[in-house]
């Protein structure tokens, strides 16, 4: 019962289509990689553009491995610690979504974010967390399409422990370097196009028309 109750503080996970425009992309997954532990994490390290812009959201592919069990997961943006483990408070997060929501089959879901610009051509780790109820067991999860053949060269797949189901907080973590997840980062412009000439000379004649000449 503690474990439904849990569950609806959820929403059923979603596959509508992404806000923004991709920003960085690895698709073209043949296998499946699953964290052990609960509560838990997959993760990927990210590393944006020199122009980056305000994120809108993470897209991954996943399916529940035992389904009918509630908990919840959600996704989550975090500072790379160096390795492509996660650190530090969460940068962004997205609703918390009802685990077993997800289909028992590979299925792409998108995890709306707002609220975070990344630095320029600097690294982040998007983590994938989940949370379950099932007194104890170890093995079941949200099995994460992976890529074969290490193709991402800007980061990596990371696992990350959780102390408990009710604490968000990253305990530790460990690197897969060999392993990238297929995933899609969304934002508003993307990080590698500068912002376009036309608009930004179109804010500087509003400064010099607004404060009388000042910055001709």
């Amino acid at each position: 019962m503690l474990g439904s109750a849990f569950c609806y503080r959820g929403i059923d996970l979603s596959t509508d289509v992404p806000a923004g425009v991709v920003d960085i992309q690895n698709i073209g997954g043949i296998g499946s990689w699953f964290s052990s532990n609960y509560p838990s994490g997959i993760g990927q390290s990210v590393t944006f553009g020199p122009n980056p812009s305000e994120v809108t959201g993470y897209n991954c592919r996943f399916r529940d491995s035992f389904a009918g069990y509630p908990g919840l997961v959600r996704c989550a943006a975090y500072a790379d610690s160096g390795d492509g483990t996660p650190t530090g408070p969460t940068l962004a997060v997205s609703d918390y979504y009802a685990k077993d929501s997800a289909n028992s089959s590979y299925t792409q879901y998108y995890f709306p974010l707002s609220g975070w610009t990344p630095s320029a051509s600097t690294s982040y780790v998007f983590l994938l967390e989940f949370f379950e109820y099932l007194g104890g067991r170890t093995g079941f999860g949200l099995r994460v399409t992976i890529a074969g053949g290490d193709p991402y060269a800007g980061g990596n797949a990371s696992y990350s422990a959780r102390s408990n189901a009710t604490e968000i907080e990253v305990v530790g973590g460990i690197a897969q370097p060999t392993i990238d997840l297929d995933f899609t980062v969304y934002s508003v412009s993307g990080s590698t196009t500068a912002p376009d000439d036309d608009s930004i000379r179109f804010r500087d004649a509003m400064n010099r028309r607004r404060y009388g000449g000042l910055f001709r």
